[in-house]
């Protein structure tokens, strides 16, 4: 640990643990940015699980971000108990189930993979409901840009939006009985 007087006002203290704050953001935006690339290897996935899995309050906000980025990738949704982390008091996340995290019992949930992705992709059923869905998908300043009904085989549809630019995009999912859905995606 090092200090530093600046004017005799100023004291700048430099502790160890900062260190390591500093290598999870950089580890962190190293993967990330490759994500963005989508040139992501299987050892960026593992530095962004790693720091995922480290304790906020020693580790550095950047474990939110982690936390976020994990969770796209995997498609597991955890949900992570912090209190006590900084004395590793137990394990600090759950794998959660689908309905827990998406909004009740009973509730078709989607999941849309891969996404960022090039205009081809699938949306995967949490229940198996092989049914006719009506789909609506927009762009990022929320023009409709597609309209269709699909219909669900072995709880999974596949998709190709034509002449589509790179971008933000969301598609709605509609069963016919007031159960809607709406997923973000991007096409690099």
């Amino acid at each position: 640990m090092g200090r530093i007087v600046v004017n005799g006002d100023l004291i700048i203290t430099d502790y160890i643990d900062a260190n390591g704050v500093v290598e999870n953001y950089t580890d962190y935006y190293a993967a990330y940015l490759q994500f963005l690339q989508g040139t992501m290897t299987d050892s960026d996935s593992a530095r962004i699980w790693s720091i995922a899995h480290k304790c906020p309050v020693k580790d550095g906000a950047v474990v939110y971000k982690a936390r976020a980025l994990q969770q796209r990738l995997s498609f597991d949704y955890m949900v992570y108990n912090d209190d006590g982390c900084e004395y590793n008091i137990g394990s600090n996340y759950r794998i959660a189930p689908d309905a827990t995290v998406k909004g009740g019992e009973g509730k078709n949930t989607y999941t849309l993979y891969p996404n960022p992705n090039n205009g081809v992709f699938s949306i995967k059923q949490s229940k198996v409901e092989d049914k006719v869905v009506d789909i609506r998908i927009y762009n990022a300043v929320g023009v409709q840009i597609a309209k269709e009904n699909v219909q669900f085989k072995n709880g999974i549809a596949n998709f190709k939006v034509q002449n589509a630019s790179a971008g933000l995009y969301l598609i709605c999912l509609s069963d016919g009985l007031n159960k809607s859905t709406c997923l973000k995606f991007n096409i690099h």
